[in-house]
């Protein structure tokens, strides 16, 4: 391939993504906010950059899920001792507090227009 070609195919793409980012920014914070990551999974799911952070907010949906299962759970086996059961679901909670912040950081990302991975998260994939 010539360098002319190249430098053709990468402005197209850029353009197309640029295209891509600004028709989808706002159905994608929905990926961002809990269950919702579900509708621009769905609606937009042609969408490069909307396929990016839904990812992200389907794993962090799937933490906040896990942490406040595990939270219920220990809540409900420890309520005679009350001490302990504050004691052992105080990470439960630590997660969530993380999970707000992490979304906080994806919303920003996506109404940057940016492809940023969310720490700690970011780098598992379960979209293709």
């Amino acid at each position: 391939m010539t360098d002319e070609i190249k430098e053709e195919v990468v402005e197209n793409e850029t353009e197309n993504d640029t295209q891509d980012i600004n028709d989808n920014k706002g159905l994608t914070i929905l990926a961002y906010i809990g269950p919702l990551v579900f509708i621009p999974m769905f609606v937009r799911k042609n969408s490069k950059f909307a396929r990016f952070h839904c990812n992200q907010g389907l794993i962090l949906f799937i933490l906040e899920a896990a942490a406040a299962t595990l939270s219920s759970i220990l809540s409900a086996i420890l309520w005679k001792v009350a001490w302990l059961s504050y004691l052992l679901t105080l990470p439960c909670w630590a997660v969530e507090v993380g999970c707000c912040v992490l979304s906080v950081l994806g919303i920003i990302a996506v109404a940057k227009g940016q492809y940023k991975e969310l720490p700690i998260i970011g780098k598992y994939k379960i979209l293709k």
